[in-house]
């Protein structure tokens, strides 16, 4: 099945599904052997340890022409497991750098705590709004809010679709959570409809991020779909 009818098959589901604010649509994984939390989904508690990330973007037509457009690479770094914010939050601080065609172009920090509720991310140094990334239980049906500042809004709503479910990477398989996000937004040219999904795994945090933009026009015109990722090709253990 190509990516493009593959990805309008999900979002046709999942929007299907939307009305009902608490119904999780399709689920893509078991029930877990293990119960999972949330600490065990932050990056490696060690120091000096490295992922990397690639981005790319993929973009389709109606006629089956397809571009792969290859940009930076994320490296990032833990540099410190107790690091104190000026909150008073103690959490993982992980340098991040920003490498374009080789070279090292931007460096800057993220931070990382957990409360035994939930995994939050401060993406950058100066960030005063936190970004959820997964919530207890660990469980398919579980959904969060990406920021609580926004509001309990369709678009900042998250649900846990599956745990333990098998992820394949440059770097092998992994099992993993997969939590999703998905939108519909109609206007007078057309329909388009955004996915965010994530796939995070114990003491490597995530190791794909896809997010699915389809625009279906009014007009009767080409259907254009989009896809951004990031995905682990490194990694230092």
């Amino acid at each position: 099945m190509n990516h493009v009818l593959r990805c309008s098959l999900i979002l046709m589901a999942l929007l299907t599904g939307s009305c009902a604010k608490n119904s999780i649509a399709d689920p893509t994984g078991d029930t877990p052997t293990v119960v999972r939390k949330v600490t065990d989904y932050t990056f490696r508690k060690v120091v000096g340890s490295q992922m990397t990330l690639q981005f790319r973007t993929i973009s389709f037509s109606d006629g089956g022409d397809t571009t792969t457009v290859v940009g930076s690479a994320y490296r990032y770094t833990v540099v410190d497991t107790g690091f104190m914010r000026t909150d008073g939050r103690r959490c993982l601080a992980i340098q991040r750098e920003t490498i374009t065609d080789g070279d090292v172009r931007f460096v800057d920090t993220t931070h990382q705590y957990t409360d035994g509720s939930q995994l939050i991310t401060f993406e950058r140094m100066t960030d005063t709004v936190d970004r959820r990334r997964l919530v207890e239980p660990v469980r398919v049906g579980t959904w969060f809010l990406y920021r609580d500042t926004f509001g309990n809004v369709e678009s900042n709503r998250y649900s846990i679709v599956g745990v333990d479910v098998p992820i394949k990477t440059p770097l092998g398989t992994y099992q993993a959570v997969h939590v999703r996000m998905a939108t519909q937004t109609p206007d007078s040219t057309g329909t388009r409809t955004f996915l965010d999904e994530q796939w995070l795994v114990p003491g490597m945090h995530i190791v794909l991020q896809r997010q699915t933009s389809q625009f279906v026009p009014i007009n009767g015109g080409a259907t254009s779909t989009s896809i951004s990722e990031f995905f682990v090709v490194e990694r230092s253990w």
